[in-house]
């Protein structure tokens, strides 16, 4: 799930609440930093992986998947 925060939000723990259709379905505390840009990645536990690369098609990019000719992400596969 990505947020977006307002510069308005101290750093720090906040508590979120996820709603649908006007109900709660989830809530937990999240860390809020002064800044953190993210990578994403397909195995948080293997710090060698390079980041997660999404083609046009949201499919993730790589040797078995790469980007078509002329799509968004032509830099070819991962």
């Amino acid at each position: 799930m990505n947020f977006i925060v307002p510069p308005s939000v101290a750093p720090g723990v906040q508590t979120d609440t996820v709603t649908a259709a006007g109900e709660a379905i989830a809530a937990g505390s999240l860390s809020i930093s002064a800044d953190g840009p993210g990578v994403f990645v397909l195995q948080p536990a293997n710090p060698q992986q390079p980041g997660a690369i999404e083609n046009q098609d949201y499919s993730v990019n790589g040797s078995s998947n790469p980007a078509s000719a002329g799509s968004a992400n032509n830099d070819g596969p991962v």
